[in-house]
C-alpha cells in the first residue's frame, strides 16, 4: 500500500461532462469516477485511444481545467478550490509541463526558454543561468543555447522542453504526448531522457501517450477506456 506521505498528486472520483449548446442534448460525458495516485519517484502513464479524454484528464490532474466532480489533492491541498493566483504559484514551483508542441517561445534562445521559469518564480538571473546551462548539457543541447527555435531540429526542441520543465526541480512532471510529433530515433531518444532525468531529479511523471511500449516502461500503466480507468500489468 502507499505510503500516503510519499504522494504527490491523488484524484479521487473524478467526472468530467461537457455541456451540450443545445438545451435538449445532454451533457457528454468524458470520465467518470478516475481514482489514482502519484508517489515521488515513480511514474504513471496514461495511454488508450486518440479522442478517449487523456490530454483532458492531465489537464484536470494539473489544475489546468476543472472537474465537473471529484477531488485532487496535491500534498493534501486541494487544487479544486484553490483561486487562479495559487493555481499559477503551483504549477510555476512545483510542477513541469511537456507538450507534443514544444510550446517555445520563439522570440527566445534556448537558454532563455529554459531560464523563463526561475525567473517568473523570482530567482536570480544568474542562478537561473547556471541551472539553465546545466540542464541544457544534460540533455544533450548544450551548443544550441543561443539558438532560437525556429533553426532546431524537432528533437532539440522537444530536449530544450524537457530542461525548461525541470527548470525549477518539480515535484511533478505532466508530459502530455512528448514524443508524438517526433520520428523513431528522435522519439527513443526523447524517452531516454525523459525517464532517466525524471529518475535522477527523484520527481514523479504523469506521461499521456498513444505509445504503449513507451507507457510500459513506467512503474504504473492505465488504459482509459470507456470513460474510466483500467489497470494493466
Amino acid at each position: 500500500m502507499m505510503n500516503e506521505s510519499c504522494t504527490i498528486l491523488a484524484l479521487s472520483d473524478i467526472k468530467k461532462e461537457f455541456e451540450s449548446p443545445a438545451k435538449d442534448v445532454a451533457p457528454l460525458l468524458i470520465l467518470d469516477d478516475i481514482t489514482f495516485s502519484i508517489a515521488s519517484g515513480t511514474s504513471v502513464a496514461i495511454t488508450g485511444k486518440s479522442g478517449c479524454g487523456k490530454s483532458t484528464l492531465l489537464h484536470i490532474a494539473a489544475g489546468l481545467e476543472n472537474p465537473t466532480a471529484g477531488s485532487i489533492l496535491f500534498r493534501g491541498d486541494s487544487i479544486v478550490t484553490m483561486n487562479d493566483a495559487k493555481k499559477s504559484s503551483l504549477r510555476n514551483k512545483k510542477m513541469g509541463f511537456i507538450f507534443q508542441s514544444n510550446l517555445l517561445l520563439e522570440d527566445f534562445t534556448a537558454i532563455e526558454n529554459v531560464m523563463m521559469p526561475a525567473l517568473i518564480a523570482g530567482c536570480k538571473k544568474k542562478e537561473a543561468k547556471a541551472r539553465a546551462m546545466d540542464l541544457l548539457q544534460r540533455v544533450g543541447v548544450a551548443d544550441r543555447l543561443d539558438h532560437r527555435p525556429e533553426i532546431l531540429s524537432g528533437g532539440e526542441r522537444q530536449r530544450i522542453a524537457i530542461a525548461r520543465a525541470l527548470m525549477n526541480a518539480p515535484e511533478l512532471i505532466f508530459a502530455d504526448e512528448p514524443t508524438g510529433s517526433l520520428d523513431e530515433e528522435n522519439a527513443a531518444l526523447v524517452e531516454e531522457l525523459l525517464l532517466g532525468l525524471v529518475d535522477d531529479e527523484r520527481c514523479a511523471l504523469m506521461l499521456v501517450t498513444h505509445n504503449l511500449h513507451f507507457a510500459r516502461r513506467c512503474d504504473t500503466v492505465f488504459l482509459l477506456r470507456h470513460r474510466t480507468l483500467e489497470a494493466l500489468t
